[in-house]
């Protein structure tokens, strides 16, 4: 079946998540469009994805970053965060028995390979039916998606104006990217899940010292960002992962352009950081949090 044609069957199943991002009316699959009550059109992309933007937007995420990203993905680099993700998933659905087929949205979703992960890794754990979409205001990022991982629906959208009807999802990822904490809330079913994965204090430390000479750059807090997401949800789970990781050679250069901290850096540099300093970058620093939490404010766990 071809990419396009996969799409479509997988819209038309979950045609009532979709809202038209200009008048916020239900939508409607014809052809190969979705088209809203008031006749606003949206086509699908030859790829299989959905451009649903009002606007033209300018992104830093560039195809060269997000290719990186995607080689160091299947390079298993985030394999062990992908397991707990799903671990938590798998742990918040058992109680609910009486439902078999779950949604989950990955807002901030890149060039895929994070929600195609997951969900491979719960479809090898779980008997039930996941429906996995990513969102990304990036075409670049959902266009690599599309491609290389059809069977989801892939969507470029705005994370501040999600083009989705309120409470259609079991859960929403959300994997070092920026964050709308209320329109997380209002596209959440109420018994759902939010689950946001952070970077710590030591996350690529070898990266950033690399690159950043002032000290005040080398370091990094995620208390914000913490205190944030309290402020909105009630965190029902709390976890740090810190590792280190070996690099062959040939990763370095794409785990530094997968990461904004090299958007100062030119690829000169790069690759005279690749030759040189190598061996005192062998291993890099893993360190994430993984948050989760709840619509409904019950307790407050101690990380």
């Amino acid at each position: 079946m071809k990419k396009i044609d996969l799409a479509k069957e997988l819209i038309k199943n979950n045609l009532e998540i979709f809202k038209c991002p200009v008048c916020s009316e239900p939508m409607l699959l014809k052809g190969s469009s979705l088209i809203c009550l008031k006749r606003h059109c949206f086509d699908l992309a030859n790829k299989g994805y959905l451009n649903l933007l009002t606007h033209p937007v300018h992104s830093r995420y560039g195809k060269q970053m997000l290719t990186s990203r995607k080689i160091i993905a299947q390079h298993g680099f985030f394999q062990l965060p992908i397991e707990q993700v799903g671990d938590i998933i798998i742990k918040e659905i058992k109680g609910k028995k009486e439902q078999t087929k779950f949604r989950i949205l990955d807002a901030g979703c890149g060039e895929g390979s994070n929600l195609a992960s997951i969900l491979a890794y719960l479809h090898s754990k779980s008997p039930f039916d996941f429906i996995g979409i990513g969102l990304d205001i990036s075409r670049e990022g959902i266009s690599i998606a599309s491609g290389s991982y059809p069977g989801n629906i892939w969507v470029v959208a705005d994370l501040t104006a999600c083009p989705f009807i309120d409470k259609q999802f079991d859960i929403i990822i959300n994997i070092l990217s920026p964050s709308n904490y209320e329109e997380f809330k209002r596209i959440l079913k109420d018994s759902g899940l939010l689950i946001k994965v952070i970077p710590g204090s030591g996350y690529l430390q070898e990266i950033r010292k690399t690159f950043y000479h002032q000290k005040e750059r080398q370091e990094y807090c995620n208390e914000k960002i913490i205190t944030l997401l309290e402020k909105s949800f009630n965190i029902v789970s709390w976890k740090r992962l810190i590792y280190k990781r070996e690099l062959s050679q040939d990763e370095l250069i794409p785990l530094m352009e997968m990461t904004p901290l090299s958007w100062s850096i030119n690829k000169k540099d790069m690759e005279d950081i690749r030759k040189k300093r190598y061996p005192e970058m062998k291993q890099v620093t893993i360190d994430l949090t993984i948050l989760a939490g709840s619509k409904i404010f019950k307790r407050n766990p101690s990380p």
